[in-house]
């Protein structure tokens, strides 16, 4: 009787989908049992204990969701095992997984003894027996001893999103194009488009990093009419314009699909953040920074019709704000204009991109500082890209150094908001990040996106942290021309006044200086007198650090510390490391021009985003 009672209730539900037009879906934000010494290769038993604790969780989450009348469960990256591996000590955590596309297998009706399978084996028997599609990340190892481009151990290791039906049938395979910091994985031969069909519409799926590239979320969404989005991941929040819902809810509203994103819960290392997201800013969201539990995400979902749109590219005035200063966001150098009144009209530009802002705060008399600012150019750190950016955001302290660097608190709402751009690329992507008492939330329904504007009417009734428009132009991802500093160089001169009015907008402490060898390679020098700054040279690129003390001839290279005579013209330092990033920096009050080519690799720090001003070549 049992059994037949579940039958009448899927029969029911799957009617209740095909009437109202609406799917079911579910994410698990997961608070992963993370192995003991991950770095450490163990046995094939060891690793399947380790990953059977996690598979036990997804497992009560998964009968949670069927009891939820669920139609598809997503579960997060790496969320069998974790992030921190090498090649050798995540391999007895593989498994080799088959192509769906030539005989899609059916593990769970296959029988237990399944050596090597063994994972394989227990999702496809949760999809099945719950009778819900289930989405999870695990790794795949394929022999190719012999083949073109075979590793020297003989296989390809990937790392790899899976999809079983209802019945339990492996019905996509998806490995993972963008690699971020994944050592243990190989990047795959092409990129994959992978999607799948279901009763409820058109599925395609990415994982993590994938999401900032062209491909494979353009075409699969432009060229196959996918609709809606799996998406595990073990996104890290990178604040202020990159936190987990922040980020995938502006995805979802930028380019009309439905976005089912699972992420990690790990709060000590910013893993958290997960969301149901929907083209019209409907959220169904989790951020917990302090708790140590996951949590299970369901929400009924409307099935998309794809519909094609005109886009009118609109027109800004370049208006330049003469209060324009310059501060980093997340590495990148934006022009920025501070918000000095509690309501008005701002536009400021760089190259080719301005953005315009009305905005009306709430309550008058505030004492936080706010900026609204621009960038246009190409990305660099952790990854390379090109964005666009038109951002309001909350300053971290009433300085403007301080513009950009992360925070989560603010006490300011706004009654009114308008955001825009004149964008060179139809894919822009809004979002509204709010606070709750240090708490990130997103201001679900009380704003609206169209054609490169933000509007919010009625105003965001949380305390507002940023709002913001970040478009990617794909086509410019290797476009060396451009710098991230706004300024194109011709001249040495033009360099050193550029400098000298950077320097003197901002005295910062520090000096940011990137692609010196692009300035080397057009008879560009640098002169100006370092007695304006602390005197110390970042270059990101070789993560090394170069100190110019002031008043003197001693150079500190990390560590070390090597003496120059007053009036040396040049110094070779190579000796300090291997060479990775040559170019020339001169210095005129002293009289020295240093041929850079290392400095001592440093391990990955905030402190670079600390840093008030910088300078980038390509």
């Amino acid at each position: 009787m049992e059994v037949q009672w579940s039958f009448v209730l899927l029969l029911l539900h799957a009617d209740r989908c095909l009437m109202d037009g609406t799917f079911r879906g579910a994410v698990y934000e997961h608070a992963i049992i993370v192995p003991k010494n991950p770095l450490t290769k163990v046995t094939r038993q060891t690793a399947l204990d380790n990953m059977m604790k996690n598979l036990e969780v997804y497992k009560t989450q998964a009968e949670l969701a069927s009891r939820k009348g669920v139609d598809i469960i997503v579960f997060p990256e790496d969320g069998l095992y974790g992030v921190v591996f090498s090649r050798e000590s995540i391999q007895p955590y593989l498994e080799e997984i088959p192509d769906p596309e030539v005989e899609p297998p059916s593990p769970c009706t296959e029988g237990d003894n399944q050596a090597g399978r063994e994972v394989q084996h227990y999702l496809s028997c949760l999809a099945r027996n719950n009778s819900l599609y289930v989405v999870a990340n695990l790794g795949d190892y394929l022999p190719c001893t012999g083949e073109p481009g075979c590793p020297p151990d003989g296989h390809h290791q990937y790392n790899t999103d899976v999809v079983y039906d209802k019945n339990g049938t492996l019905v996509a395979k998806y490995h993972k194009e963008n690699l971020f910091f994944e050592s243990q994985f190989d990047k795959p031969p092409r990129v994959e488009f992978v999607y799948f069909d279901t009763e409820f519409g058109r599925f395609g799926m990415f994982t993590c990093f994938d999401i900032l590239f062209r491909e494979p979320p353009i075409p699969l969404i432009e060229s196959y009419n996918v609709t809606s989005i799996v998406f595990p991941t073990a996104w890290m929040d990178a604040l202020p314009l990159l936190a987990a819902i922040e980020f995938h809810s502006a995805f979802s509203v930028g380019l009309g699909v439905n976005f089912l994103s699972a992420n990690l819960h790990i709060p000590l290392y910013r893993f958290h953040g997960s969301g149901i997201y929907t083209p019209d800013g409907g959220a169904t969201y989790f951020y917990d920074d302090i708790g140590q539990d996951g949590r299970l995400l369901v929400a009924d979902i409307e099935i998309i019709e794809r519909v094609s749109s005109t886009r009118v590219k609109p027109t800004i005035h370049k208006i330049i704000d003469v209060s324009e200063f310059k501060a980093i966001v997340f590495y990148d150098v934006y022009n920025m204009v501070e918000l000095v009144n509690d309501s008005g009209q701002i536009s400021v530009c760089q190259r080719d991109l301005c953005c315009s802002i009305e905005y009306k705060i709430a309550h008058q008399g505030r004492s936080e500082m706010y900026a609204f600012g621009v960038f246009d150019g190409l990305h660099t750190k952790d990854g390379t890209y090109y964005l666009q950016v038109c951002t309001l955001l909350k300053c971290l302290k009433n300085q403007k150094t301080s513009c950009g660097e992360p925070t989560k608190v603010t006490n300011t709402a706004f009654s009114y908001l308008r955001v825009h751009g004149n964008f060179s690329t139809q894919y822009v992507y809004p979002s509204v990040l709010t606070s709750d008492n240090g708490t990130l939330g997103l201001a679900v329904k009380e704003w609206r996106y169209d054609t490169d504007t933000l509007l919010s009417n009625t105003g965001i009734s949380a305390p507002l942290l940023v709002a913001a428009l970040v478009s990617r132009v794909y086509d410019r991802d290797m476009d060396v021309s451009v710098t991230r500093s706004g300024f194109e160089p011709t001249t040495s001169q033009s360099v050193s006044k550029f400098l000298s009015l950077g320097l003197a907008m901002s005295n910062p402490s520090h000096l940011v200086i990137m692609g010196i060898g692009y300035l080397k390679s057009k008879g560009i020098v640098l002169d100006f007198n370092h007695q304006n700054v602390a005197n110390s040279v970042y270059s990101v690129r070789a993560k090394t650090i170069l100190t110019l003390l002031p008043n003197s001839g001693t150079v500190v290279l990390g560590k070390l510390t090597h003496t120059v005579p007053l009036g040396t013209q040049a110094i070779d330092i190579d000796a300090f490391g291997s060479s990775s990033d040559s170019g020339i920096f001169s210095n005129s009050p002293i009289g020295i021009a240093f041929k850079l080519s290392v400095a001592e690799p440093l391990k990955e720090a905030t402190e670079c985003g600390q840093l008030p001003y910088l300078l980038d070549f390509p």
